[in-house]
């Protein structure tokens, strides 16, 4: 993602009928990592999503993957 996404999707089927789901697609460009911890703040779960193809920038992606769960808003957020 360059920049920002955000999305809204009202379930309409099954036990999940009703419920709202807000997706904040946030980019992983150095100059906008600071704003995660803004973005991550009061969520109910973190998908955290890597370019795998991008084998250069794997561990730089792993460092800052635990950088996110060190936040303290972020501890006890479900993470996938």
């Amino acid at each position: 993602t360059i920049g920002f996404n955000t999305e809204k999707i009202r379930l309409s089927s099954g036990t999940a009928k009703g419920i709202s789901c807000h997706f904040w697609d946030v980019g992983g460009q150095e100059k906008l990592r600071p704003l995660w911890k803004s973005y991550s703040r009061c969520t109910d779960g973190i998908i955290y999503v890597v370019d795998s193809v991008d084998v250069d920038r794997l561990e730089e992606a792993k460092t800052e993957l635990h950088k996110v769960t060190k936040f303290a808003e972020n501890q006890g957020t479900p993470l996938l």
